[in-house]
């Protein structure tokens, strides 16, 4: 074993298998090094909270005359009281499309409410109530949106004349799920792409390249150690 060990043909082998995982460790690395530091530099977006008191009585329509004013065959899965633009709304929950926005004072049912109550909450966030622009309506994880962020759908709006600034809004949750600028963006994109491989499409594919590299690593470190251990006794 001892001879094996100490063998020219395995210290080339040990030799060319340690520069190929090494490449994956740096890329690992300096990849996470990145995701630290932009994790101490900019926070994640605060926890979904309320907005602030919500005056009840301007609710003057019980629930059960809101749901009825659903399309036949849609379940109601939630309803969730919102204020936007100063007025109180029933937000209806059905998890088909967008969720029913229904007037809580008269019933009225509001089109498009769903992506002026996202910009209200993009507004909020940014600090901006002007120069922000609906950029996409996600419905899908993408390279951008992760599914680490689980909620879905989202809006997109983009700051304009900024760093990049964009941000994700649920207007299920009532939240920001996803902030960003230039420098996270890059980031988020080193991290993904360096620490775990996100550019190979196949996820399968991906994890078990993940597997053998990792195996490698372990492997390699053994056959080292073991190398090193065998010189020694002889």
């Amino acid at each position: 074993m001892v001879k094996i060990l100490n063998s020219k043909k395995m210290r080339n082998f040990h030799r060319w298998i340690g520069i190929a995982v090494a490449l994956y460790v740096v890329m690992a690395t300096i990849s996470g090094s990145i995701h630290i530091i932009m994790s101490n530099f900019y926070s994640p977006p605060p926890p979904v909270m309320p907005q602030g008191l919500v005056n009840l009585e301007n609710a003057s329509l019980p629930l059960a005359q809101i749901t009825k004013k659903i399309p036949a065959g849609q379940q109601v899965k939630a309803i969730n009281i919102r204020t936007i633009e100063n007025n109180l709304w029933y937000q209806v929950v059905t998890g088909e499309g967008v969720p029913y926005y229904i007037n809580a004072a008269n019933g009225d049912i509001a089109e498009n409410m769903d992506e002026s109550y996202a910009k209200q909450i993009a507004s909020s966030y940014l600090k901006k109530p002007e120069g922000i622009v609906k950029t996409d309506y996600i419905t899908a994880f993408n390279s951008e949106y992760l599914n680490i962020f689980r909620a879905l759908p989202v809006y997109r709006f983009d700051a304009e004349n900024s760093n990049g600034e964009r941000v994700y809004v649920s207007t299920i949750t009532g939240s920001v799920t996803l902030y960003l600028n230039a420098p996270r963006a890059f980031g988020q994109q080193a991290f993904s792409y360096l620490h775990k491989l996100s550019f190979i499409p196949n996820k399968i594919v991906r994890d078990i390249l993940m597997a053998v590299l990792v195996a490698s690593v372990l492997i390699t470190t053994l056959i080292g150690v073991a190398m090193f251990f065998g010189r020694k006794r002889k």
